[in-house]
């Protein structure tokens, strides 16, 4: 078997080792979450005013965004190169960061 016939893309391992920052982005907006509620003096198990709300989900927006756009970058690079399959991390970086996007906010409207 020759080296040629396989092939393994510095930018498809990257792509999947991206999606490590997608649990450290949620638990670093969890922290902030927590950080704002207690500087806001809100006790816990109430909700928080409607502007610290959509500020905090500004926040998570931004955090799981950008382990998102790294994972998309590299998702793009490896399928110019030609790689069958080479969305799918960027596929579930997406739905991970809408999931913890919707389950965060989706309670506090009903």
């Amino acid at each position: 078997m020759s080296t040629s016939s396989i092939h393994h893309s510095h930018n498809l391992r990257n792509s999947w080792l991206a999606l490590l920052g997608l649990p450290l982005a949620l638990l670093a907006a969890f922290f902030i979450g927590n950080a704002v509620m207690s500087s806001v003096g809100v006790p816990e198990g109430e909700l928080l005013p409607l502007q610290w709300i959509v500020t905090m989900l500004l926040i998570v927006v931004v955090l799981l965004a950008i382990p998102v756009a790294l994972v998309w970058r590299f998702s793009r690079r490896t399928a110019d190169e030609g790689h069958r399959g080479a969305m799918w991390p960027f596929w579930i970086a997406l739905a991970f960061a809408l999931l913890a996007v919707l389950m965060n906010t989706v309670p506090l409207w009903v």
